[in-house]
């Protein structure tokens, strides 16, 4: 039952079921569990209901309510990092990538102070 609601989310969301686990800082093989017939734990299902801005209960097929819009949703940290960033993979591990965005905050900071000096 949550493989079949993931997958729908997943779908309308047009990235793949493994694309999404890994933005959201979830192993790829969890998904073959998923699919097998596994339920992710409680912080897992929390991570993935933020992620699409659904309840726990919709994701695990409580409730058949329409699924709450984007809108009103915030991306956490982590993943705003991981989708910044292209996801974590051998090519960046998580402590690369929390570097990486403490670079790109600090630059952000200096171009702000550069603009507001050029404003006065």
């Amino acid at each position: 039952m949550f493989y079949d609601v993931y997958s729908d989310l997943c779908k309308k969301k047009k990235m793949s079921e493994s694309k999404v686990a890994e933005v959201i800082g979830l192993n790829r093989s969890a998904v073959v569990k998923w699919k097998k017939g596994a339920t992710p734990g409680g912080p897992t299902i929390q991570k993935i209901a933020n992620y699409f801005g659904v309840s726990t209960d919709y994701l695990l097929g409580t409730v058949k309510d329409k699924a709450p819009t984007q809108q009103d949703r915030r991306l956490g940290d982590e993943e705003l990092k991981a989708a910044f960033f292209g996801g974590y993979s051998d090519e960046l591990t998580k402590d690369e990538v929390d570097e990486l965005w403490d670079d790109a905050r600090d630059y952000l900071r200096y171009k702000i102070e550069q603009k507001k000096k050029r404003r006065e």
